[in-house]
């Protein structure tokens, strides 16, 4: 017989359960199946409290346009996640309920059941501490006073021969029985300009507008975006994690509390509005859609109740928009000019655009036979103008017929191979002009100097736009215009085939592009490079801001005259086939925030390379003598590239070589590699962009940086070691003398004059940056977490102060969390180009150097708290006091 043996089964649970996680954790499994059951009950109230004050705050703002606060809006947001959290944890319990024996106490697998339950009882914990939270005194108020924005006004000149066709519009929109309005016409003739007058009448209605610009090959997910940045629903993660289809409902749900204006300008094909969430069956006196297309049958897809083209300006209008143009020094230049202009203004057929574009082109023409020139190269066009595209694109191309010469001409059409919309930056594409070969052999200054003077020449016959001092862009017609002349007048060099922006997911078909010169194929969703296609003309490729994971080897294997490539922005391709080696002729090689971890040794075979970019590489891997092989290099950028400590003296080496070396972008990280930089004088000159981080800093190694453009100090120890307490005057100039012999009389305005951008976050050392002077063309400075800093320049011991104007260029000022900071400057500045003064908790900073002759255009921002240390604010008088706080702005949170 066999013995049976009886153990309690209390006793077992607690022995098993001290064995495996000790006696003072065993409450998260024994309370587990009731917490579970509690956190199902506070869940349900607690979604419920949600439910109630979402309600109340979204029925202010649609209702009364009242912005919710913003203790209310985190709170709306912690639930959310709450929620979430809490029912996974619900979804998973039973399974691990399931693991539990003896009556709960214990379980079959105590690790894991302990951890679940643990997660359980803090999340219980959350979820009360939620619940319990609009009970308290900060919220009982939900929503603020200040109101949502119904319209954003949008600037605009007072537009030429639009009055009748506004008043038709504005008559649809009145009328109840409509509900589209689509506005068409070709290119250039004013559609945006009538609906930016739209959205600005609107402004004085009770409608709240949106304004979308659709262009080319967008997509409904990106303007899904931007209508829900419009109703101030797409800020948070939570809705960002959503479907298409989730957004469509909050989308609905928002606008179908709202009397509401939806403007689409520039639709190229049908979009389904109802699918994204628009409302549609409301009456029509509560929602407008007006949209702008150069097609009527877009405007029929769109069901637009009435269609309104945009007629070409009446002579009397045209000739009016044109005189204003061209000046009345050019008409008053010679008697028969005046005629003429009626004649060049008929050629123009009254597109807005084509006789802006025209009138710039002729405003140093002061002869008639300049003007008869003129005059019979439109006419050489207009015979052919039998339709839209071809009117828009003869008057856009007498622009591009009178560049002065094939080397401009060259460069502009160069510039549609970006995508539609895209701004350019200048440098870059001056970059991209000197490795082409348009602007000749000279040294890389003179180049650079002379494609700043053809971006100028482009700005002034209007076929690229000023976006702001480092960008420009095309207008979307004037850029088809050049497809359009690539295409048909350059077949004879291969032309130019260009897919940007178009969402493709793979290569087109090589027989579609492997004949041409320049291939664009960036800002697409492409993933592979596997063909190998024979592009004997080949010398331009982008195929940067793509998804690239794979490029085969046979790929470049075809190019052999590859000058250009841009491989940028492909952060998931993280190797190079080793056959880019046969790329010898390359010249421009951008990798900047690839995925790539090193670079092929075959790259050393690129000695032709001019501009390499590896910005963004923290751990890229370069094999020693690769850089050095770049013998021609004339700009490398290393920013945000980290240098392994032990190949730094090595590196500097290299770099020290190469002799014809412009410019360099450059990361400093390492006290060894700040030593080899400060021992590198032959490369400070070449510095154009520079940081350092978590180094210390002397600020006399900036002394012959004479080509400093922008400087990043982070988390650094500064030293400063100039002196700049004296100042005399020396044959009308001002110097600066140091007590040091590291430098000698630096001159103002020499030696840091191109310096614009500076950085200056979370340092230590300095008390004042007084240095800052030497840089008078000063744009931007950003100082924070800077707890020495007491003062940011140091007048004390200067002499003739008052004319040093100081920051005669600044436009912006940010001053953020600098505890010890006393004062900017104890003198009072003019700050002629100031725009932008940000304050954020410097608290022990009394005054402001500013006074009744500071220029007005300032802002001021600070944050919301810091109300009673602005009103603390010592000022000139009461006046400057008055006039300065209606320039007060609070931050954004």
């Amino acid at each position: 017989m066999g013995v049976t043996c009886s153990v309690p089964v209390e006793c077992m649970a607690t022995r098993c359960w001290n064995v495996c996680i000790g006696d003072h954790r065993v409450k998260y499994v024994r309370d587990l199946q009731k917490n579970l059951e509690s956190l199902k009950t506070l869940l349900s109230e607690l979604s419920a409290q949600r439910a109630d004050i979402l309600y109340k705050v979204e029925a202010a703002e649609q209702c009364r346009g009242l912005k919710r606060l913003q203790i209310v809006d985190k709170w709306l947001n912690d639930v959310t996640t709450a929620e979430s959290e809490a029912g996974n944890l619900i979804q998973d319990s039973p399974k691990q309920i399931q693991k539990l024996c003896f009556g709960g106490c214990c379980s079959k697998n105590c690790i894991l059941s302990y951890k679940f339950g643990k997660k359980v009882d803090q999340q219980l914990n959350v979820v009360r501490d939620l619940l319990g939270k609009p009970g308290k005194e900060d919220f009982k108020v939900l929503i603020g006073t200040q109101r949502l924005e119904q319209v954003e006004l949008i600037p605009m000149r007072p537009p030429v021969g639009l009055d009748s066709t506004f008043d038709r519009a504005w008559s649809c929109i009145q009328n109840e029985n409509v509900e589209t309005i689509g506005i068409y016409g070709p290119g250039g003739v004013g559609k945006t300009t009538l609906l930016k007058q739209i959205n600005n009448r609107l402004s004085e209605t009770d409608f709240f507008v949106i304004w979308v610009v659709v262009s080319k090959g967008c997509n409904p997910e990106k303007l899904q975006e931007d209508i829900g940045k419009s109703l101030r629903i797409s800020n948070d993660d939570h809705w960002k994690m959503k479907s298409y289809d989730e957004r469509a409902k909050d989308i609905f749900k928002n606008l179908k509390q709202k009397k509401f204006a939806l403007l689409l300008d520039d639709i190229w094909e049908y979009v389904d509005l109802t699918k994204m969430g628009i409302p549609s069956q409301m009456r029509a006196n509560e929602f407008k859609i007006v949209l702008t297309s150069r097609s009527t049958q877009v405007c029929g897809q769109m069901r637009a109740n009435e269609k309104i083209m945009v007629e070409y300006l009446a002579h009397a209008e045209a000739f009016k928009l044109f005189c204003e143009t061209v000046g009345k020094d050019t008409l008053a230049s010679n008697p028969k000019i005046p005629e003429l202009a009626k004649i060049v203004v008929k050629e123009c057929a009254g597109l807005p655009l084509a006789l802006i574009t025209v009138a710039r082109a002729m405003i140093a023409k002061q002869t008639p036979e300049e003007w008869d020139s003129a005059i019979e190269i439109l006419r050489s066009y207009a015979t052919e103008f039998p339709d839209m595209t071809e009117k828009v694109y003869s008057c856009l191309k007498f622009s591009y017929d009178n560049l002065p010469n094939e080397m401009v001409r060259s460069c502009f059409l160069y510039c549609c191979l970006f995508r539609e919309d895209m701004i350019i930056n200048k440098s870059e594409l001056i970059e991209y002009w000197i490795c082409e070969g348009f602007l000749g052999e000279k040294n890389i200054k003179c180049n650079r100097n002379r494609g700043f003077d053809i971006i100028g020449t482009l700005l002034s016959a209007c076929l690229v736009e000023k976006y702001d001092d480092k960008y420009i862009k095309m207008h979307d017609v004037t850029r088809e215009m050049a497809l359009w002349i690539s295409q048909e007048f350059e077949k004879d060099k291969h032309g130019s085939f260009v897919r940007a922006g178009f969402m493709l997911m793979e290569v087109p078909r090589v027989e579609e592009w492997e004949g041409k010169r320049r291939v664009s194929l960036m800002h697409n969703e492409i993933k592979q490079l596997q063909e190998a296609p024979s592009c004997s003309h080949l010398i331009t490729l982008f195929l940067n801001n793509n998804k690239l994971e794979m490029i085969t080897g046979q790929f470049f294997q075809g190019m052999p005259f590859l000058v250009v490539l841009n491989l940028s922005y492909n952060e998931s391709l993280r190797e190079l086939p080793s056959e880019i080696s046969k790329l010898v002729y390359l010249e421009y090689l951008n990798l900047s925030y690839t995925g790539l971890r090193k670079l092929p040794i075959g790259l050393n075979a690129l000695i032709r390379l001019k501009y390499l970019n590896l910005e963004g590489r923290w751990d890229l891997e370069i094999q020693c003598n690769v850089i050095s092989n770049f013998q021609k290099l004339q700009t490398l950028n290393l920013q945000r590239y980290s240098l392994k400590t032990e190949d730094a003296g090595m590196f500097f080496e290299e770099l020290r070589s190469l002799k014809h070396l412009e410019t360099l972008d450059i990361f400093i990280d390492t006290r060894i590699a700040y030593h080899e930089f400060q021992s590198s004088n032959t490369l400070h000159s070449c510095i154009k962009n520079l940081t350092f981080y978590a180094v210390e800093v002397r600020v006399s190694i900036l002394a012959n940086m004479e080509h400093l453009e922008a400087l990043w100090i982070h988390d650094c120890i500064i030293v400063e070691e100039w002196d700049t307490k004296r100042v005399k005057e020396d044959g009308g100039e001002t110097k600066f003398e140091t007590s040091m012999n590291v430098v000698h009389s630096m001159t103002l305005g020499k030696r840091l004059d191109r310096l614009q951008y500076v950085y200056i976050r979370e340092c230590s050392g300095a008390v004042d940056l007084s240095w800052l002077i030497l840089a008078p063309n000063l744009t931007y400075i950003h100082v924070s977490d800077c707890s020495d800093i007491i003062e940011v320049i140091n007048m004390e011991n200067l002499e003739e102060s008052e004319n040093l104007n100081l920051f005669a260029k600044l436009e912006t000022l940010e001053l953020l969390k600098l505890p010890n900071l006393q004062s900017i400057c104890k003198y009072a500045l003019s700050f002629p180009q100031f725009k932008t003064l940000w304050v954020k908790k410097c608290w022990k900073l009394k005054k402001l150097p500013i006074n009744s002759s500071t220029s007005k255009d300032i802002k001021f921002i600070i944050a919301r708290e810091a109300q009673g240390w602005w009103d603390k604010l010592e000022w000139e008088d009461e006046a400057t006091r008055i006039a300065f706080s209606n320039r007060l702005e609070y931050e954004i949170q």
